[in-house]
Order: structure tokens, then C-alpha cells, then sequence
């Protein structure tokens, strides 16, 4: 409905958001397919509106469905990309999401010391925000995933 709505007045940023949206709970559904294209569209809008947090956002969307298809090279570079766009806009919090789930891929992968590294960079920002997701990092590193 959103989506339509943004549509019928020509709101190219919350279609976009929309759309990305829509990519992310189809992602949680399992509808991959329906979601990269989803957020690939969102990602496209935001690029042409130089929407770099809305860029972040849907590269972190894209970086979860690439996880869950098992394109681990695609996830690593959407999830990097999210970094550096949450880093240059000093969006802290999102920075630390994206950098854990980053640490997740790195860890499906073999990479236990790269995983690591994303892991502390995450816990020393959300220890810093003294924000609740804390703990969610914390156990990762203690139980290595």
C-alpha cells in the first residue's frame, strides 16, 4: 500500500524506502529472489536521489539476502559497503549492525579472525552508545558465532 502510495505521487524517497522494506521482509520470509529485486530496485532510486543513508541501509538489506542465498563474496561487499556509508555519516549505531553481521559472514566463511575484528569493532561502538545490542555482540565473541 505504502509503496503504491509513494508511487501515485511521484515520491521517489519513499519509494525507495518502501521498497527496501518490502526486500526485507520478503528476505525474513525466505522470498529471496523477490527480495534482492526489491532491494536492488531501492538501491538504484537511492543511488540516483545520493541517498547515502538510505544506500546503507538497503547494501545491509542486500548484504542479510546475500548471506541467506550462501553468496558470501556479495554479502562481504554489501554489508563493507554499509560500513563505509554509516561511517561517513556518523550513523553509529547502524555502523555497529552492519559490522556485525559482516563478522557473521566472515565467520560462515572460515574467517575466524576477521569475524573477530568485526565483532570488537561492533561491542566497542554499541559499549560506547551503552546500547542493549551489546550483548548480542558480547556472545558472539564468547561463543565464537
Amino acid at each position: 500500500m505504502a509503496l503504491a502510495l509513494f508511487g501515485a505521487a511521484r515520491y521517489r524517497a519513499g519509494q525507495a524506502s518502501a521498497r527496501n522494506a518490502v526486500g526485507w521482509h520478503h528476505a525474513h520470509l525466505g522470498n529471496h529472489g523477490q527480495a534482492l529485486s526489491d532491494c536492488q530496485q531501492a538501491l538504484a532510486l537511492y543511488r540516483r536521489l545520493a541517498d547515502s543513508r538510505g544506500m546503507g541501509v538497503t547494501n545491509d538489506s542486500l548484504g542479510y539476502v546475500y548471506h541467506q542465498v550462501g553468496d558470501h563474496a556479495r554479502a562481504r561487499r554489501c554489508y563493507q559497503d554499509a560500513v563505509d556509508l554509516f561511517r561517513g555519516l556518523g550513523d553509529k549505531y547502524n555502523e555497529a549492525s552492519s559490522l556485525s553481521r559482516l563478522g557473521d559472514v566472515q565467520m560462515d566463511t572460515g574467517d575466524t579472525a576477521a569475524a573477530r575484528a568485526r565483532w570488537q569493532e561492533a561491542l566497542a561502538i554499541l559499549s560506547d552508545l551503552d546500547h542493549p545490542d551489546l550483548e548480542e555482540v558480547s556472545t558472539k565473541l564468547r561463543d565464537g558465532g
